[in-house]
């Protein structure tokens, strides 16, 4: 009966385990990633980012901005959101809402007015416990992720 029980029990250990992907490294994000609408993100070696033809309305939550295509730059970290937890690539840009005609602002600390800069955090799906996919894609969800309703960006 015990060695019945370790059987069992290593039988569903090897299932957990093969079940799980390992998580995305660095050098595996870094490249560009293209989304269906023609944007796409450039993640350098060097944790500098640049990004073309960005729909801001998936970033935003305002119907003006449904056909507004923003370029963005500036440094990317990889991070992790979430329990269990998934990856993300964090996109931390140097563009302020002001720089594309949006008055975003925010009073620091001092009283002076300064611009909110554009930042996006991306999931890596097909990352995390129990996923099988051997492949990922950059993500943003949109509203509720139940929809599953994604601005998708795939690796080219």
């Amino acid at each position: 009966m015990k060695i019945r029980s370790q059987i069992v029990l290593l039988f569903f250990t090897a299932i957990i385990v093969s079940s799980c992907s390992p998580a995305i490294t660095e050098k595996e994000v870094t490249g560009c990633w293209k989304a269906a609408d023609g944007a796409f993100i450039l993640l350098n070696k060097n944790g500098t980012f640049s990004a073309s033809r960005i729909s801001y309305f998936y970033f935003s939550d305002d119907d003006a901005f449904k056909s507004r295509k923003i370029d963005l730059s500036g440094k990317w970290v990889m991070g992790t959101i979430g329990n269990p937890a998934t990856q993300t690539v964090e996109l931390k840009s140097n563009q302020t809402y002001k720089d594309f005609g949006i008055a975003k602002t925010y009073t620091n600390r001092n009283g002076v007015e300064r611009p909110y800069k554009i930042n996006c955090t991306l999931e890596i799906m097909g990352s995390g416990p129990f996923t099988t996919s051997t492949s990922y894609n950059l993500v943003r969800v949109i509203d509720d992720p139940d929809d599953m309703n994604f601005y998708t960006f795939k690796k080219q």
